[in-house]
């Protein structure tokens, strides 16, 4: 059954995670990573007001979001709720990019090594 803070507390959840551009799915790993049992289904029950959330839920759901439990009780304060959402998604996406690129950097520097070997092997088969 739902209750009324539990159905506010689940309004605000959907607005703050649509606001900072993650899914439920991407909340709820953010939220397992920080020792949640925290599926996409838990997410989406939350927000529907179907589960209620303990106080350290709440704090660590405010955590991931980037975002003051009081903000997220009360997102009265959206200007500053919705910048510093902004600031947190976009830290999450540069985070995101900085890994594929390091990846794309290992697997460029392993092609243009193999690139050489295969140059130079040319170059040998070339001059026999």
């Amino acid at each position: 059954m739902e209750s009324q803070p539990d159905a506010m507390f689940g309004r605000n959840l959907r607005y703050l995670r649509e606001e900072a551009g993650l899914t439920q799915r991407q909340l709820a790993d953010l939220m397992r990573a920080a020792g949640y049992k925290m599926h996409q289904t838990t997410v989406a029950k939350v927000e529907a007001g179907e589960r209620a959330v303990s106080v350290g839920e709440a704090a660590q759901f405010a955590d991931v979001l980037g975002i003051d439990l009081a903000q997220m009780i009360n997102v009265g304060q959206r200007r500053r709720s919705t910048a510093q959402l902004k600031v947190a998604s976009l830290e999450h996406q540069a985070d995101e990019y900085a890994k594929r690129l390091h990846e794309t950097q290992v697997l460029l520097d392993d092609t243009l090594a193999r690139l050489e070997d295969a140059r130079a092997w040319l170059r040998k088969v070339e001059a026999e």
